[in-house]
């Protein structure tokens, strides 16, 4: 026995047919659109670019380099480069660049060395920056880049790839990478600039730059010869600012993600009124008004004045020891700190104070107490994740140790992962027996902030300018920042 759909369904034929006929209409009306294809296209584009980003900011934290820093992708580069003896390299680099410091804080070796060692991470990095020679004749003489533009013509890559001596120096450096194909890194990027200038690409590239790669390889260089080009070459590397603005986002969208997932922790279990109370204060707590953006507005800094050094400025008001004022001076001007010192914090915002403190990435200041404090303090972190840590994290362990009872904990794990009941104990005890060395702290960070690339290639001077309350450009101090 038959019975009518709209008597045993509550569906009208008629309704479903029209809104089946809708659907497609829509789906239709979504396909065609290219204007659509375009926005979703170029959101997993840059999807893609923050994710590798992610990836090389956390390869330069295995290294203990800042990867805000003006030579934080070329220290990289060299790090995994085809030559053998890597630490004369970095020297070389460290003397041309007045970078010692900074070369000398990193790593030597990383159990995650192979984080960051993929060939579209490279060609994402490198994409981010261009050749600059002060003359074509030095980049003539280039004996890699010679041997490089020899092995173009024989491998016939010279009419799908530009032969100027700039390009033919950013295409070298994608060849110099060890442990990555050198003949998928020229063909993506040759693939790469063809697609940019609305060319068809070649259908037989890979095996021309197989030729290439082969009589390259054929040109036999000694390591010290390889050596001494290369470093010509990184030298006059030199990247955009739009990288280190990507490299800003991506780290403020981790320390977003970081604190939600801080404050989004419920307790597991039965739903208890005192539990609840907990959580709304937890959450309602933090107001606007006791944020450091919220300081900073009633400090009303110039424009002039950078980021980090707000934040310096708003470290130093919070410390439980006031710091000596021959210290700061040499830094900042007599008007600017009157002028901090007019407004009062009640509460303390625990990401500036970890911000200022996880600058620090080079021990350039002898802290007296240092070497007591990690045979006290450390106790209770295991031998294996001691071997780790670096001196300019046991400065940064230091200070946490000597911050406020109520971001103490918690700037803590930042650095280390690890807070028990020992290290809370021996923490307590070397408080009462030692005081605390602000003065070191300060120049140790302020060393950290001013320690920059003095680039070679141009006048390029990153300034930034901490000015008096009347803004005086003629009263300013120049303050050099990462």
């Amino acid at each position: 026995m038959e019975f009518p759909i709209d008597s045993i369904y509550e569906v009208s034929p008629v309704e479903l047919l029209g809104l089946n006929l809708r659907t497609r209409k829509q789906m239709f009306r979504f396909q065609g659109n290219s204007r659509n294809k375009e926005q979703v296209r170029s959101e997993i584009d840059r999807s893609t670019v923050r994710w590798r980003i992610g990836r090389f900011c956390d390869m330069c934290k295995a290294y203990n380099i800042d990867p805000m820093s003006q030579c934080s992708v070329h220290i990289l580069f060299m790090k995994m480069c085809k030559v053998q003896d890597k630490e004369t390299l970095l020297n070389e680099f460290s003397i041309q660049t007045s970078t010692e410091e900074e070369v000398q804080a990193v790593e030597i070796n990383s159990p995650n060395a192979t984080m960051f060692n993929d060939v579209n991470d490279w060609i994402t990095l490198l994409n981010y920056g261009t050749i600059r020679v002060k003359e074509e004749e030095e980049a003539e003489k280039n004996e890699v880049c010679n041997n490089l533009t020899t092995s173009m013509v024989k491998g016939n890559l010279d009419t799908e790839y530009a032969c100027q001596s700039t390009d033919i120096m950013h295409l070298a450096l994608h060849m110099m990478l060890q442990d990555i194909p050198a003949v998928k890194m020229i063909e993506q990027k040759i693939t790469t600039v063809q697609l940019a200038m609305d060319r068809s690409v070649c259908r037989d590239l890979e095996l021309r730059c197989l030729r290439c790669i082969a009589a390259f390889n054929d040109l036999l260089l000694t390591d010290e010869t390889l050596r001494d080009n290369l470093l010509q070459i990184v030298t006059s590397f030199t990247l955009s600012d739009v990288f280190y603005a990507d490299v800003w986002t991506v780290l403020q969208m981790r320390d977003e993600v970081a604190a939600q997932a801080e404050t989004s922790n419920k307790p597991i279990g039965r739903l208890q009124l005192r539990e609840l109370a907990k959580t709304l204060h937890a959450t309602s707590g933090r107001q606007y008004s006791s944020t450091f953006d919220a300081w900073a507005i009633q400090q009303k800094f110039s424009v002039t004045t950078n980021r980090k050094l707000q934040m310096f400025l708003y470290f130093i008001k919070t410390q439980s020891v006031q710091v000596n004022p021959s210290t700061i001076r040499k830094f900042f001007s007599d008007s600017l700190l009157a002028k901090i010192n007019g407004h009062s914090i009640d509460h303390i915002d625990k990401h500036a104070i970890t911000f200022v403190i996880n600058s620090i990435r080079i021990y350039s200041h002898n802290i007296a107490c240092l070497v007591d404090f990690r045979t006290r303090c450390l106790v209770g972190i295991s031998q294996t994740y001691m071997k780790k840590l670096n001196m300019a994290q046991i400065v940064q362990l230091y200070i946490s140790c000597y911050q406020h009872e109520s971001v103490r904990e918690s700037v803590w794990r930042t650095v280390v992962p690890v807070w028990n009941f020992t290290i809370e104990t021996a923490c307590n005890k070397f408080r009462t027996e030692f005081v605390y060395d602000i003065d070191s702290v300060v120049n140790c960070i302020m060393n950290s902030m001013m320690n920059k690339w003095d680039t070679t290639q141009g006048n390029e001077k990153h300034l930034e300018c901490v000015a008096d309350e009347n803004d005086n450009p003629g009263h300013a101090h120049a303050i050099q920042v990462q």
